[in-house]
């Protein structure tokens, strides 16, 4: 097996590590939709971003932080329960590639996610291609006897692998209001929000 090939099926394993963390904190996190948290305007989400600026996004509230060890990788992931619904953000280094190599990284590791999930008996809702290198797909996760939902984009760019995901047992909200919200606040250094919405032609 080549270094490289190595390295991607190291990447991959760091994902399918993450996925599977977030969907236990779904399952243990679960509330009803009348949850006690005071409304929260636009205005008045948290902003999170590196020192460096590479990215931005906001989330309702102050999201906790974890910083995991997975194989050799320091993953940096952020959550938030908040109104029935789990967010999440994470990223973790990987090697400096070209726009060309993050696109065939990117290729790869979204074949290989949805085939071992698939394997695992989620189901996969839909999917498309995004701009900086990014995929999103939309999922059904087995959960406590149900499904929970779960809506997520994951983007290779600035020698780092990025993940924003939305978790509910609520299907509609994977495209309602704080969804919409989320998801549009994620920026990167040199690409606005418009153009991370838009899918690759």
């Amino acid at each position: 097996m080549s270094l490289k090939r190595a390295r991607i099926k190291i990447c991959l394993i760091c994902i399918l590590l993450l996925l599977a963390c977030i969907c236990q904190s779904v399952t243990s996190q679960r509330k009803p939709k009348q949850a006690t948290q005071p409304h929260v305007s636009k205005e008045q989400w948290h902003k999170l971003s590196d020192p460096s600026n590479d990215f931005a996004v906001f989330f309702p509230i102050q999201p906790n932080l974890r910083t995991a060890d997975r194989n050799n990788r320091l993953v940096e992931e952020y959550t938030v329960s908040y109104d029935g619904c789990l967010f999440s953000f994470e990223y973790f280094k990987v090697d400096k590639k070209t726009e060309d190599g993050y696109s065939r990284m990117r290729n790869y590791l979204q074949d290989q996610t949805i085939r071992t999930n698939i394997q695992d008996g989620w189901r996969l809702l839909g999917q498309k291609l995004l701009p900086g290198n990014g995929y999103e797909t939309k999922w059904a996760v087995p959960s406590n006897g149900t499904m929970a939902y779960m809506r997520r984009q994951e983007f290779f760019r600035n020698s780092r692998a990025y993940a924003i995901g939305f978790h509910s047992y609520d299907y509609e909200d994977l495209n309602g209001k704080l969804a919409k919200r989320f998801f549009s606040s994620l920026r990167f250094k040199g690409m606005d929000a418009v153009a991370l919405s838009k899918p690759e032609e």
